[in-house]
């Protein structure tokens, strides 16, 4: 998440799980008049492997960006269109926590709540148009629902977390299709995942259990037409000891913590999180660009400190281990936007909103050839340590009380999330709302 995340950030989520509600899922599906059944995943067929691995690949063009000390930026002033939610009496004001935000050229806008099992749809004026979805396991039904993509033929795709299963339905809420993802790992997780021109690529973790040792891959991998796993972009493997009969998931958003699909058809992807640097690999596996950038890394303030070490020894558990060390800087880049005109909007620590409520942040904007072009200001009322946000077009989404929300999620299941820059929660929040806004001379 994939497109992928907003001005605040989870960054691990724990929960632990009892030995014996461990399952395995079954295997993936028949290969038989697959493609004939789903010709949106044609596309898919076609990609060429990615394997992201600089020692062997050497890219052809390196771009470096100046320091860029200005402060000058172009500010867009977001308009509002539409909200819905807080504290409206109608059915379709009501949400648990809505996790993404899809809109089609058309204006319709789906909202997925994935503490409610369900999405929402809206038209253009925000006016309620129908809902579809449940909780529960079945065809149709959604179980920890993670994330939406917008598929070339107008349906609607959704990525379950765990188990992982994709669903395809149609703009009314007919469900065309279900697929098991992956291979029938016991313990698989979506964390994000990205769509353009049919092609699907997830950013997810796998685990391996046994009596000694806990073993997670975490990967950025493509989904195959039947549904299984295809071209494997960026992995890594770990290994920790196993100290208990419980069994605590410790999903870090590190890795990959920044990663867009092109609209071009590139792969962008930030991996280090004390380097200003975002690779670029085309369909071929060939790395065709890095973008690099002196950049002064931003140091956290004893406050951000001392908030996160209070968010990690919140969270527990038989197994879980030595907790993890808290970064005494921020991720250099916390967030990659693909835009429809092949620019790559880029949010860095000195770019993120902090103790403010009057814009998103500062973006770095980068051109199709990987040149630093502009500096891009959103503005529109926003808490950074409370809201959410998604960019769709020229349409921003504000998902307002959405820290609040997804804490009060991972709860009802015994879980905990830590969220860099999150506020303390001294009093009750207000309802969870969406603001629908429209940014001025920003390309669809």
């Amino acid at each position: 998440m994939t497109d992928s995340r907003a001005a605040c950030f989870m960054k691990t989520t724990d929960f632990t799980l009892r030995p014996e509600a461990i399952t395995v899922m079954p295997s993936k599906a028949n290969r038989s008049d697959i493609v004939s059944r789903r010709p949106w995943l044609l596309p898919l067929c076609s990609t060429i492997s990615i394997l992201l691995l600089p020692a062997l690949i050497r890219a052809q063009t390196i771009v470096t960006a100046p320091a860029d000390d200005s402060e000058e930026f172009l500010a867009v002033q977001a308009e509002e269109l539409w909200r819905v939610g807080g504290f409206g009496e109608e059915e379709s004001d009501f949400f648990g926590y809505v996790s993404d935000v899809v809109c089609t050229p058309e204006g319709t806008t789906y909202l997925l709540d994935r503490q409610l099992g369900e999405i929402k749809a809206y038209d253009a004026e925000g006016n309620y148009l129908n809902k579809f979805g449940r909780a529960g396991e079945g065809p149709g039904e959604f179980l920890r629902p993670q994330t939406m993509l917008l598929l070339p033929d107008g349906s609607i795709g959704v990525l379950h977390g765990r188990p992982q299963r994709f669903e395809r339905f149609s703009p009314e809420g007919e469900i065309l299709e279900s697929l098991r993802v992956g291979s029938g790992e016991s313990m698989s997780f979506v964390m994000g995942a990205a769509s353009v021109n049919g092609t699907v690529v997830l950013n997810r973790r796998s685990m391996t259990i046994d009596d000694k040792k806990i073993t997670t891959r975490a990967e950025v991998v493509g989904i195959e037409e039947d549904g299984s796993l295809g071209t494997i972009y960026l992995e890594q493997v770990s290994e920790n000891q196993r100290l208990g009969p419980g069994i605590t998931i410790n999903l870090d958003n590190s890795f990959a913590g920044a990663w867009a699909l092109g609209y071009d058809g590139l792969l962008h992807v930030s991996n280090a999180e004390d380097e200003y640097r975002i690779d670029s690999y085309d369909a071929s596996g060939k790395m065709v660009r890095v973008i690099q950038r002196p950049y002064e890394h931003r140091k956290r303030t004893a406050k951000e400190m001392a908030s996160l070490k209070k968010q990690e020894a919140g969270r527990g558990g038989p197994g879980r281990g030595e907790a993890p060390e808290i970064p005494e800087y921020d991720r250099d880049i916390s967030r990659l936007i693909s835009r429809p005109n092949g620019d790559l909007w880029v949010l860095d620590s000195r770019g993120r909103a902090r103790d403010t409520d009057d814009h998103l942040g500062t973006f770095v904007v980068y051109d199709p050839q990987g040149q630093m072009v502009r500096r891009v200001r959103i503005e529109a009322p926003f808490h950074p340590g409370r809201d959410r946000f998604y960019i769709r077009g020229d349409r921003l989404y504000v998902v307002e009380e959405a820290i609040s929300a997804m804490r009060n999620m991972f709860a009802g299941f015994g879980g905990a999330v830590v969220i860099d820059g999150a506020d303390e929660e001294d009093e009750e929040p207000d309802p969870l709302s969406v603001v629908c806004y429209r940014l001025p001379g920003v390309d669809g």
